[in-house]
């Protein structure tokens, strides 16, 4: 059945669209538990590298509990 423009675009806006996250980029949760640290103690860290330039941070937009929210993502560069 072919949609009316309208239609497929009402039909495009209930689908959620996550981004993409590249690999590499971790949440201050993921980076936490990979080193064995707290999350606030982690937290501050990568603000401390972001200041250096050390670490980049982007949101992406990420299902959680059900609704699309921005989610910061670390990258670490080495």
């Amino acid at each position: 059945m072919m949609l009316s423009g309208s239609a497929r675009l009402l039909e495009l806006m209930e689908e959620p669209i996550e981004d993409a996250v590249p690999s590499g980029w971790k949440t201050t949760a993921e980076i936490a538990k990979e080193i064995g640290m707290s999350w606030s103690t982690v937290s501050r860290l990568m603000r401390e590298g972001m200041s250096t330039g050390k670490v980049e941070c982007r949101k992406f937009r990420v299902e959680r509990g059900g609704v699309l929210r921005p989610v910061p993502y670390y990258f670490v560069r080495k």
